[in-house]
This record gives C-alpha cells, sequence and structure tokens, in this order.
C-alpha cells in the first residue's frame, strides 16, 4: 500500500476530490487561455487597423439642420453612444448619439467606421464623450470633436433605436 496511514476508504476518496479539483482547474485554464487568445487577436487587430483609444474623431453631417440644432444644446463632456447601424446605401455609417439630449448629432466618416466594424464587428455600440463643441456665434455652423472608447460602460438601455431623433 502507497500510503498506510490513509484508510481506504478516505484514500479513494481522496483522489475522487483530486479529479475533480484537478478537471475544475483544467477548465478554467481553457477559459483563460481562450481569454488570452482573443484578447491578442483583439490587441493585434487593433495595431493592424492603427487604432489607438481613447480615439480622437470629428464628428460629420453637422451641417444637417437637426443635427444644428442638437450640436448647439450639447456641451463639453456630453456622454455619448456610437452606435453601428449599417443600411444598403452606409454600409459602415456610425451615428453619434447624445445621450443626455436623446439626438443624433451626426455621424463618424466611413473610412473610421468600416475600421470600428471591423474591430467590433456589425452593429456595434461603444461609448464616447464631446470633447469639443465648436463653431457657432459668428461661424455659420457648430461642429463637434470627440473622443471614442472601448468601454460600453454608459449605454443606456436601448434596444430599438429607431426612435432617435435625426436620420441621414
Amino acid at each position: 500500500m502507497l500510503f498506510p496511514h490513509f484508510p481506504k476508504q478516505s484514500f479513494d476518496f481522496s483522489w475522487e476530490i483530486c479529479y475533480t479539483v484537478h478537471m475544475s482547474i483544467w477548465g478554467k485554464l481553457q477559459l483563460n487561455t481562450k481569454k488570452i487568445v482573443l484578447n491578442l487577436r483583439y490587441n493585434f487587430k487593433k495595431r493592424r487597423l492603427k487604432l489607438k483609444f481613447p480615439l480622437y474623431a470629428k464628428v460629420k453631417g453637422v451641417k444637417n439642420p437637426s443635427y444644428q440644432g442638437a450640436l448647439a444644446q450639447s456641451k463639453d463632456g456630453d456622454k455619448l453612444q456610437l452606435v453601428q447601424v449599417p443600411s444598403e446605401e452606409y454600409p459602415f455609417d456610425v451615428f453619434v448619439y447624445n445621450v443626455n439630449l436623446n439626438r443624433v448629432l451626426g455621424f463618424l466618416d466611413e473610412e473610421l467606421g468600416q475600421k470600428l466594424a471591423k474591430l467590433w464587428g456589425k452593429e456595434f455600440c461603444r461609448d464616447g464623450v464631446i470633447y469639443r463643441i465648436v463653431g457657432g456665434g459668428n461661424l455659420k455652423y457648430f461642429g463637434c470633436r470627440i473622443l471614442i472608447f472601448e468601454t460600453m460602460e454608459m449605454m443606456k438601455n436601448v434596444e430599438d433605436f429607431s426612435s432617435l431623433h435625426g436620420g441621414r
């Protein structure tokens, strides 16, 4: 007998526990390995697309009258949601939605929208913040500079974005 100081019944039970613990650790190890691989792929894709977060961007389409009204009411630091809503005409449209006003401020340019869709997949939602509202006053139009984050922590719980004011 290998371990004479263990009773037979206790010895069998110990192996059962060891096997269970081993399988539990192995399962967690496999999950962690999968997470690490996904994280490496994500970081590689981000580097290949030349994206660094927080990402500074300019909002497009701001001459639209409904967007001008929303921009006039917006303030630096307002929380944003970036919502990718593909359509046949614009497959990489990313709308910039002001959470405080429940209004669309504009959209991102197609090249940036395409890069973000490659990184996060189609129909993504991410956080952002207004970095600076420009224009107004003596200038003809308001404009908007934003910061885009990788997070989804500020997301408003909205299933259907069709009720948003302002579309293309």
